[in-house]
């Protein structure tokens, strides 16, 4: 493989992740499934390419899946 080649599908990779938000609990011991302590307040990071950055806290886990999965506006139908 070329490096030129895979130099760009790397950054096409990295330009694609770039916004991608992740929730990280503030909750001692190791990372566990989100479920886990949903009382725990919560980071909330950004992909920004290269590395994630925090871009807020929050409260508990409610609150973390408001931002990371807010409500998709539902489309009106026609009326017939």
């Amino acid at each position: 493989m070329h490096t030129a080649q895979w130099a760009r599908r790397r950054e096409a990779r990295r330009n694609a992740a770039k916004g991608k938000l992740r929730i990280i609990p503030l909750s001692p011991g190791p990372h566990r499934g989100q479920h886990v302590d949903p009382d725990a307040p919560r980071v909330i990071q950004e992909w920004t390419g290269t590395e994630w950055e925090t871009t807020g806290v929050v409260e508990n886990l409610a609150e973390a899946k408001a931002i990371l999965y807010p409500p998709q506006p539902i489309a009106e139908k026609p009326a017939d």
